[in-house]
């Protein structure tokens, strides 16, 4: 048959589009955030956009649900926010102190962190 000559490439193929497919994992976080500049900024780019993607869904489940049934543990950030250093700073440092779970995706690894540092009170107002 005429397709045999295309089924090794195309498997080829495939497989090396497997390897485009992989989470960025709070190791690779890691990595970037102790690697040289242009590693360093694409950290805090991500750590930034992690974190307000992370608020925003947050903020979109308190207004769907004003008593907070069944929502995720949420963190509770600061009034006046929370500097872009600072929060390399706090994720760093949760990285560090966990590596059993630097394996799973790094917007995990954000959140997680967060929570950690910026827990909300047992019983919100």
């Amino acid at each position: 048959m005429k397709l045999r000559p295309f089924l090794l490439p195309s498997a080829l193929l495939v497989s090396s589009l497997n390897s485009y497919a992989q989470t960025y994992t709070g190791n690779d976080l890691l990595n970037d955030m102790s690697a040289s500049n242009p590693q360093q900024v694409f950290a805090m780019g991500y750590v930034a956009g992690a974190a307000e993607a992370i608020r925003d869904v947050i903020d979109a489940q308190r207004l769907s649900n004003n008593q907070r049934k069944g929502l995720l543990p949420t963190y509770c950030s600061p009034g006046a926010g929370i500097p872009r250093e600072q929060l390399l700073d706090i994720v760093k440092k949760y990285l560090l102190d966990n590596p059993a779970s630097r394996h799973d995706g790094a917007d995990v690894q954000v959140y997680a962190a967060l929570t950690e540092a910026f827990p909300c009170p047992a019983n919100p107002k």
